[in-house]
């Protein structure tokens, strides 16, 4: 049988790669040491209350599932994003139109190039 520490770091686990968050970036945000946060993950350390508020302050974590295992991981359906995850995704809708901005370019080429060619 698990320890309630060990449950509650499974828990925070699935929460971080829910939310597409690093052991090291929950620790910058929290305000601790990633070895203290690497504890809480591994069930060597409970989770402090004020770590659990931040959670669900900024997260919206349900409080629920987080101590019981009941519900949903998140209260509202669309978690809140993270600005880590914001510009992963900028990064890649740029390089897609960046892409497409080079066919463009190229066709265009073409087209200029059998224009002047007629003339």
């Amino acid at each position: 049988m698990k320890t309630l520490a060990e449950e509650e770091g499974l828990r925070l686990k699935a929460l971080l790669d829910r939310l597409d968050l690093t052991q090291t970036e929950f620790a910058e945000q929290l305000g601790r040491k990633l070895s203290i946060v690497n504890k809480y993950c591994k069930g060597k350390l409970r989770i402090p209350t004020e770590a659990i508020r931040f959670l669900y302050d900024k997260y919206d974590m349900n409080i629920s599932w987080f101590y019981l295992g009941t519900g949903k991981m998140i209260n509202h359906e669309k978690a809140q994003k993270t600005t880590v995850t914001d510009v992963k995704q900028l990064k890649q809708d740029m390089e897609h139109l960046n892409l497409k901005l080079l066919k463009y370019i190229e066709i265009t080429d073409k087209l200029v190039r059998k224009v002047y060619s007629k003339e």
